[in-house]
């Protein structure tokens, strides 16, 4: 995108040298071909207020719109008649002709930018238009037709060249492109290998001091496995441990799921088991996210413990299928229920989940019925 800017941006300079022609041939001479100057007075005038127009389109865009090329080449090819016109007959392919140079430059534009049958139609509109300029002279005179034939086959070289350029700015842009994008995949996945080493670091010093504690003071002697306080902590890090395992994929690694499994071993401490399924998870979500989340999944696990009258509940996470890097957590329990129909009770719901999750632009969906459980969906983004 960058180089297709730079060389439109040239393109439209070049316009603007082209139209320093016309003075520089009044200054040497070159006008002295002109039969008709009121005639080919109009019509650089009018040929350049239209590229003044051209290039303002062009720079003000940092692009070439197809109609404006065609545009281009329509008012050049009638250009190149009329100012042909107005010279001397043996004088219209001649630099008196002050609207060859453009058209050369209009064809130049066009064979740099697009494909070859646009290219073909361009040259034949431009030929078709000097030929007509100079149809006066050709009449008769075999020199001007070897002239105009020459003048084509001009046409012809810089369409060849411009389009040769062109495919090669193509090439070598695309082979740019394509470098930049495996450079942005390779720094996507260091940084996502970063961020999986740097939560597995933090779950390996988790494990060392909970569940590795816990079975070394058991080994020692130090902790009664039949007190019923040790036997809830023994509990508590099982089950973070199997929150872990149970999402055992490319997620494993991820933040926000080593936050989920460490809400699970909060909550069993309380006496509330948490069952775990996360899957499919984006490989990196932003630390603001995960926080958030985390927080709104324990205040509805505490809603749980509190008013559910269970002692198990469901957290599931899971990524969003389009793959644009969205999060969604779900918190289950299969208990007591409440009437959604009126407001939330407390400050719990409304509070501490829906406008949480509102802050970092994402929602939260409570379902329930009296009966029946509840579920709370957060999601990210809304």
């Amino acid at each position: 995108m960058h180089n297709r800017t730079f060389l439109v941006r040239g393109i439209a300079l070049l316009r603007l040298a082209q139209l320093l022609l016309w003075p520089a041939g009044i200054v040497f001479g070159l006008t002295a071909g002109i039969e008709n100057p009121a005639l080919a007075t109009v019509t650089i005038v009018l040929q350049t207020l239209w590229s003044l127009i051209w290039v303002t389109i062009v720079l003000s865009r940092n692009d070439i719109p197809v109609w404006s090329l065609w545009a281009d080449v329509s008012i050049n090819a009638s250009a190149a008649g009329t100012a042909g016109l107005a010279c001397y007959p043996w004088d219209a392919l001649s630099w008196s002709n002050s609207a060859v140079p453009l058209a050369m430059g209009s064809m130049f534009s066009l064979a740099l930018l697009f494909p070859a049958r646009r290219v073909v139609l361009a040259w034949l509109m431009l030929s078709t238009g000097i030929g007509a300029g100079a149809s006066v002279a050709m009449f008769g005179q075999h020199a001007m037709v070897t002239e105009y034939l020459s003048t084509l086959v001009m046409l012809l070289v810089v369409a060849a060249l411009a389009s040769l350029v062109g495919h090669r700015l193509r090439a070598l842009a695309e082979n740019a492109g394509r470098a930049a994008e495996a450079l942005e995949n390779s720094l996507q996945w260091r940084r996502a290998a970063e961020i999986q080493g740097s939560e597995r670091t933090r779950q390996y010093r988790t494990l060392h001091d909970t569940v590795l504690s816990t079975l070394s003071a058991l080994a020692r002697g130090s902790l009664d496995a039949s007190d019923p306080l040790v036997q809830r902590r023994c509990a508590a890090d099982a089950e973070y441990l199997r929150s872990i395992i149970s999402s055992a994929d490319r997620s494993a690694a991820n933040r926000l799921q080593g936050e989920l499994a460490a809400l699970g071993r909060e909550q069993a401490v309380l006496g509330l088991r948490v069952h775990h399924q996360v899957a499919d998870m984006p490989a990196t979500v932003p630390e603001e996210v995960v926080m958030t989340i985390r927080d709104a999944s324990r205040e509805a696990l505490n809603n749980v413990l509190k008013h559910s009258g269970q002692s198990q509940a469901w957290v599931t996470g899971r990524g969003d299928p389009s793959g644009n890097g969205g999060v969604t957590v779900t918190v289950t329990d299969r208990g007591r229920g409440f009437d959604t129909g009126g407001n939330y009770p407390g400050l719990g719901l409304s509070g501490s989940i829906i406008a949480r999750m509102a802050e970092i632009g994402g929602s939260a969906v409570v379902e329930s019925q009296t009966g029946q459980g509840t579920s709370v969906e957060l999601r990210w983004p809304a």
